[in-house]
């Protein structure tokens, strides 16, 4: 079982846990905003996103639309250059917990 950590959320800011996954590439995060909930994000695409507050808030109203459903949301790089954020069933997300 992955160790949680207490951090930001990276979209939002408030209090989160966050689990490594997949090999520690990705984090798992369940945010204390309603408006985040849980979403999983690659080390890569946070480094990109670094001060990117457009993409964070579009992401933050996409995870919205996953509470409560069977799916999460997804940021991950999808080129050498862009990142995207989408959503996927909960069954395939890396986190054995998810």
């Amino acid at each position: 079982m992955n160790q949680k950590t207490q951090d930001s959320c990276f979209l939002c800011g408030h209090d989160a846990v966050y689990e490594e996954t997949d090999y520690s590439s990705r984090r798992f995060y369940q945010c204390s905003n309603p408006a985040c909930g849980e979403y999983e994000i690659s080390i890569i695409a946070m480094k990109r996103l670094q001060g990117a507050s457009e993409f964070k808030e579009k992401a933050i109203a996409k995870a919205n639309k996953c509470v409560g459903t069977e799916n999460i949301l997804e940021i991950a790089t999808s080129s050498e250059s862009s990142v995207s954020a989408k959503l996927k069933p909960r069954s395939k997300a890396k986190s054995g917990n998810v």
